[in-house]
């Protein structure tokens, strides 16, 4: 196991980032009995449908120029890279706000789910979220802060099941499942 570890502050860095997400994870599997008590079917359906095209949308929201902020050998360019990131975010967020407000019904018709299109002026805002994590996700990684990375997990799993048991409490479904992601991001 040494041999494949050679440097101590490898495996430091890597049991960080396994610790956390995996302390993550298993916030979301306690909490998910409390979770499906509290929403109907119908409310994970439009979860499941909102969650999978902010996910879609979000992992693609800076242009996968994210991916760039590690290479530069000077700080003044990847942050150059981060900056055109953040605009390529803000410019796809703007597009995805436009057409979510001129294209709300027929985006909701050919999903084939009336219910989301309320929903749907929230996809925006979760994909601006996801890539700006993402985005800062891989700062931090450049600059190796793996204890920013593993907290921000830690504390995304905790708000997130902690929004959406609370708003499900409160009787806001689906809602709490949307907006306790939004949360979370």
């Amino acid at each position: 196991m040494e041999n494949m570890f050679p440097k101590s502050e490898f495996k430091k860095n890597v049991i960080t980032l396994m610790s956390a997400t995996t302390i993550a994870q298993v916030i979301s599997v306690l909490v998910s009995p409390v979770i499906t008590r509290l929403y109907a079917p119908e409310s994970f359906g439009i979860y499941a449908l909102y969650s999978s095209m902010a996910t879609l949308f979000g992992l693609a929201a800076a242009g996968r120029y994210e991916f760039a902020i590690v290479l530069p050998q000077k700080k003044k360019e990847a942050f150059n890279i981060i900056a055109l990131s953040i605009l390529i975010i803000l410019g796809v967020f703007i597009i995805l706000l436009a057409a979510t407000i001129f294209f709300n019904k027929q985006i909701a018709d050919v999903l084939n789910n009336r219910d989301i299109g309320k929903w749907l002026y929230l996809i925006p805002f979760s994909v601006m979220l996801v890539g700006l994590y993402q985005t800062f996700n891989y700062w931090f990684n450049r600059v190796k802060d793996f204890g920013k990375i593993a907290r921000s997990r830690v504390i995304q799993g905790l708000t997130t099941v902690t929004a959406q048991i609370g708003m499900g409490f409160l009787g806001f479904t689906p809602a709490g499942l949307i907006v306790g992601r939004i949360l979370g991001q």
